[in-house]
């Protein structure tokens, strides 16, 4: 007695209920009204569009409406507009797969476009034969081929969206192949594509024999069925309002009067299913009424496999054809109409059903509970032994044995006169667990022990004395587990994780209860205990989750602040956590739990109580009244509640899979059974926009509205600054009770607004900037859906990059014109202190400019005397020789005509004349060398004259090699004259049969001349600093490095002109010219000599004389250390 306490407080502290509640209802029946709570009035007709909403022929009010789930937006016939709708008693209604909306009225057939809310008017005209056939249109219907079928009071029409003509069925009298009656009240398509017309009325006015069903054949001939007294199975009257094939492929037909039938499309065959009031529940008519007019209203199929059966004034039925009994709504107390008119099943499965007395239904049918195992008492833990046989631990029930087929085979209790029965005196078994082959392990209300199934005997765990002196195998034991070395691990009350030693018969305490440190929380023995596959123990409880390494001997906590009730490894190792907020699960790469559930999901308020995984790898929890069905992959969920008959509080910890992968899960009582695979699949929901406003003004799409797209299309916005003011209303395709909307502007809202009540979310004042408007929806599964819309609110013009560019402007224009003015004053105050300083500062630069200009042409004329003095060395040189021979010649002269006179005095005649011969030969000889090198001198002078002709510019042919050969000798010499030590390799390499060049001789002579020089200077500046870097070395390097200089002409044809041209070369193997200067040599005053040695013009007037006195060109190829090329161009016949 000592713990008769422990049981009902840990029920307590895991909000367990022992007492049961009553039965869901499988249908919920909802009457819409509007916000006067009034009904809405009669309703001709209902469908859905694909956007999901909801749209309703109102005949009472006289309008189109649609509904979004809260609201109800109305569409009426306005004669001042063209584009509303064309008529007031609305008959008919139907969406196409593109979301056009057809409405047949009383004025013809109207087709809506909802994105731009304008109606277009289809219309009966007399005088065109592709028209609509009747005005008075009653029935719609587009079939699979796309088309548009149209019943009126006049016949049938189909109409060719293409071509936008009508093409007309009516009767033709004594024809059994057109249609039976022009009054068309029904047309259904069928599985097989075909097309059913049923034709007349109970009010048509017509006589009984008017009427039938009818059937299109392909050749577009029609086969009639009627009424014939004399054939049993034809159809009861030719009143035929009602078409429908269920999903068994059962073809139903409804009339006038007691006209429920089944039809045989094969054999054409009507089985009458007639009234019998001796048969009330079952299938075989409906209630007749004493209306004439009474008739089978509509004929509709839910999301069961259920038929509804509708009668205009005798009430509602339905059947379930799989145990063929009926349910009748007349008088029901949710259902107290007694009338009907139309139904229809929308998306998620709710049936809408309208009545005559004015009233419209939204009718919730729940799904088939789950399978229930009853015992007597609640079921706590499930174990499958070697024969799939299961079995199950119960509260006060002790074990109970089930085959495979969970039929009861046998509940084992204590017997008191039994030693070998139940141990425990309460039948109280909280755990079960597979110790080995044939025996169980099972943990109870007082201790722990094992059962065999084979001997049917239960021992209880014994106690060695020697390893347990506290005592403490009659406590309860709440979970069992076994290790890798077999070992089991207990809760037991009191004592907290504590493992048992089978073979020692030794219990140890891993864990104690009423203890705790840093690192372990356990005031309470555990609720759940798990083995991973790495051999880790997990235990949780009131104090989170504590898990013991058992290689390492480690204890670590987790969720330290949750109660943790229910624990899990699934198949691919993952640990998952069942708690008071929803599950979690355990993340090896932060060593933590991890909430797996969206932030607003509404598993965040369960407390999960079991855990398991089915074969498709799914986490199935469960809470004391919801199972759900969790998918690892995305984390989604489906919540299956009171819909799948679980009562409230009626669920218990224990969840288990078996080896046929059936989920079961404990039960008040007894246990849930039901296999994942035979659930039916959730119901995915769509969200969408309803309306939307900017700055109180409803949006529309059109040409001048600020979106692009319909209202419940749009992904993406741009606004202005000033249409900061926007509102949404939303709405989603699930109309069953119990969904949770939450919104929320990225960027502008931090947390999720629930929207209860409301509908719509406002936002006011939204600075510029990038937003997100986000719904996020849980409809009455849990499902989640989704929407967000981007929107971009831009800046005010002034507030934008390039207003800002403008200010700056503007600012900088006018600190410009501040600047000016301010200068323009100091400007105009100094001139006048300026203008005495400006006269005298004129005369100095007129001075200045004076004395460089003379300065120039001295530099000038520097240049052209140094030029003119390297030339008069040359010259005088050349001169030197011829003189010397002349000199020497005129000396011998003299020596012979002296010693021809002194002769002559001494020797004979004879003698004489041979001496003088002689003497007058030599004379002879040294007088035309004499002539010889007088001539030369005089050459040399004329050249020299030539030469300093500076501005004589006539130009005349001269031999260019010629002029080649005497500048080349010049400048040696002349360079020699100044460098007595310079000695040179020179050469000339001139072409042969050069023509003559027409130029300025004397001009183009200096600048040969002037090149020249500066290849001697240029070689033998290279050879003397060798010299000084090398002194050791002289002679080594004097036999290495030959100052060269080489000049070569040849005929060209010039690229400029395309005129043939002589080419000048001067080559060297001098110092070269570096690259960073080769391109400024040309330009007056530079010169790489030394202060001193030259004034930079000498290149630069050769430059000029080349390219605009002889119309030629001037290059230079230099490598540094090799050497230098410079190629004059001379055009031949240049005038």
């Amino acid at each position: 007695m000592k713990y008769r306490h422990i049981v009902p407080i840990c029920l307590f502290i895991l909000g367990y209920n022992i007492s049961g509640s009553a039965q869901s209802p499988k249908l919920k029946i909802n009457l819409i009204t509007r916000d006067s709570d009034k009904p809405i009035g009669k309703i001709n007709a209902i469908c859905q569009d694909p956007a999901g909403f909801m749209w309703f022929c109102g005949q009472g009010e006289k309008c189109l409406f649609r509904y979004d789930g809260s609201q109800l937006v109305s569409y009426k016939h306005d004669l001042s507009d063209t584009n509303s709708l064309g008529g007031t008693n609305l008959e008919t209604i139907y969406v196409d797969d593109v979301g056009k909306i057809w409405i047949a009225h009383n004025n013809g057939l109207d087709e809506f476009n909802p994105s731009t809310n304008i109606f277009k008017h289809h219309r009966h005209d007399p005088n065109v034969p592709g028209s609509l056939c009747s005005n008075e249109v009653l029935t719609l219907l587009k079939d699979r081929k796309g088309r548009l079928w149209i019943g009126t009071k006049n016949g049938l029409d189909c109409f060719d969206e293409q071509t936008q003509q009508f093409i007309h069925y009516k009767k033709s009298p004594g024809n059994i192949n057109s249609l039976s009656c022009n009054y068309i009240s029904k047309i259904y398509e069928d599985r097989q594509g075909i097309i059913w017309v049923g034709t007349g009325a109970p009010w048509d006015g017509l006589d009984d024999e008017e009427g039938g069903l009818n059937r299109l054949e392909q050749n577009g001939s029609f086969t009639q069925f009627k009424h014939d007294s004399k054939i049993i199975h034809s159809l009861t009257t030719n009143k035929v309002r009602a078409i429908f094939e269920d999903s068994r492929g059962v073809f139903w037909v409804g009339t006038s009067g007691d006209g429920l039938h089944t039809m045989d499309r094969k054999t054409g065959l009507f089985e009458r299913l007639s009234f019998n009031p001796k048969s009330p529940d079952y299938l075989v008519g409906l209630p007749m009424n004493t209306l004439p007019i009474d008739h089978i209203a509509f004929i509709q199929e839910d999301r069961l496999g259920t038929i509804w059966i509708g009668k205009w004034s005798s009430g509602i039925i339905r059947y379930d054809p799989i145990l063929k009994t009926i349910t009748p709504f007349v008088g029901n107390s949710s259902f107290s109409d007694s009338t009907s008119w139309t139904a229809f099943q929308s998306r998620e499965g709710l049936l809408w059903i309208s009545t005559e007395k004015n009233n419209l239904f939204k009718i919730e049918i729940f799904n088939k509970p789950l399978s229930l195992i009853p015992t007597t008492d609640q079921v706590y833990s499930f174990v499958e032994d070697e024969w799939s046989h299961l079995w199950a631990g119960t509260y006060d029930g002790g074990l109970v044995h089930y085959d495979q087929q969970y039929v009861k085979l046998h509940q084992y209790k204590n017997i008191p006169t039994d030693s070998f029965s139940l141990f425990d005196t309460r039948n109280r078994v909280f755990a079960l667990m597979e110790i080995n082959k044939n025996i169980l392990g099972l943990g109870t209300f007082t201790g722990a022990g094992s059962f065999n199934t084979l001997t049917h005997e239960f021992l209880k765990f014994k106690e060695n004395p020697n390893y347990n002196p506290i005592g403490i195998k009659n406590k309860p034991v709440l979970q069992m587990i076994q290790d890798k070395e077999g070992i089991i691990w207990m809760s037991i009350v009191d004592e907290g994780l504590v493992k048992y030693d089978l073979k020692s018969q030794s219990y140890r305490v891993v864990i104690q209860a009423t203890k705790s440190s840093p690192s372990i929380n356990m005031s309470s023995a555990p609720y759940a205990l798990i083995l991973d596959k790495s051999g880790n123990v997990w235990a949780g409880g009131l104090d989170g989750i504590n898990c013991v390494d058992i290689k390492e001997n480690r204890i670590k906590s987790y969720l330290e602040k949750s109660t943790v009730s229910a624990l899990l490894e699934d198949s691919k190792g993952n640990i998952w956590a069942g708690t008071y907020n929803g599950p979690y699960l355990y993340d090896s790469s932060k060593d933590k739990f991890l909430s797996v559930c969206d932030p607003n999901s509404p598993l965040n308020g369960f407390n999960i109580i079991g855990l398991t995984e089915d074969n498709a790898h799914n986490i199935w929890l469960h809470s004391r009244s919801n199972i759900i069905k969790l998918n690892p992959a995305d984390m989604s969920s489906v919540i299956y509640d009171s819909k799948f008959g679980i009562d409230y509080n009626s669920l218990y910890p224990g969840a288990y899979k078996d080896s046929r992968g059936r989920i079961l899960v404990g039960h008040l009582g007894g246990f849930i059974s039901f296999d994942p695979e035979e659930l039916m699949d959730p119901i995915e929901s769509k969200v969408f926009i309803t309306e939307m406003s900017i700055n109180s003004i409803p949006v529309h799409f059109g040409k001048s509205s600020p979106v692009d797209q319909p209202i419940n299309q749009i992904q993406k916005m741009v606004l202005n600054h000033d249409q900061n003011n926007v509102s949404f209303s939303f709405a989603m395709d699930d109309y069953r009770d119990g969904a949770k909307f939450y919104t929320k502007l990225e960027h502008y809202e931090t947390e999720w607004t629930e929207r209860k009540s409301e509908r719509s979310s406002n936002y006011f004042h939204i600075p510029p900037g990038k937003y997100i408007f986000k719904i996020k929806v849980f409809n009455a599964d849990g499902v989640k859906s989704e929407k967000s819309i981007d929107i971009l609110i831009l800046k005010p013009w002034w507030r934008r990059w390039w207003a800002y560019l403008l200010y700056l402007f503007i600012f900088a224009f006018f600190l410009s014109m501040i600047y000016t003015s301010q200068k323009r004053r100091i400007i105009q105050a100094e001139k006048q202190k300026a203008l005495s300083k400006e006269i005298e500062q004129s005369k100095e630069i007129a001075k200045a400019y004076h004395e460089l200009k003379l300065t120039q042409d001295q530099l000038i004329q520097s240049e052209k005397m140094a030029s003119l003095g390297e030339l008069t060395s040359g010259i005088a040189h050349e001169i030197k020789n011829p003189l010397n021979f002349i000199n020497n010649f005129s000396e011998i002269n003299l020596e012979l005509l002296t010693e021809l006179e002194e002769e002559n005095l001494d020797i004979n005649i004879k003698e004489t004349i041979e001496i003088n011969k002689h003497v007058f030969r030599n004379l002879i000889k040294n007088s035309e060398k004499i002539n010889h090198h007088g001539k030369r001198v005089d050459g040399i002078v004329k050249g020299m004259l030539q030469h300093s002709r500076l501005g004589n510019v006539t130009k005349e042919s001269i031999d260019i090699n010629s002029l080649c050969e005497e500048s080349m000798k010049l400048a040696y010499h002349g360079y020699r004259s100044k460098e007595r030590s310079f000695n040179a390799f020179y050469e000339t390499r001139l072409a042969k049969d050069l023509p003559k060049v027409n130029c300025v001789p004397s001009d183009l002579g200096r600048v040969i001349l002037n090149i020249i020089n500066n290849s001697f200077y240029a070689v033998h500046q290279k050879q003397k600093k060798l010299q000084q870097e090398n002194t050791d070395e002289k002679l080594e390097i004097e036999s290495n490095y030959r100052p060269s200089v080489v000049l070569s002409s040849k005929l060209i044809k010039y690229d400029k002109t395309g005129a043939p041209a002589v080419t000048i070369t001067i080559s060297d193997n001098g110092m070269g010219i570096p690259q960073a200067i080769i391109n400024k040599i040309f330009q007056p005053f530079f010169t790489t000599k030394p202060t001193g040695e030259g004034t930079g013009l000498g290149l630069s007037l050769s430059y000029d004389i080349i390219s605009k006195v002889q119309g030629g060109e001037m290059k230079v190829k230099s490598k540094e250390g090799l050497g230098t090329d410079f190629e004059v161009i001379i055009p031949i016949n240049r005038n």
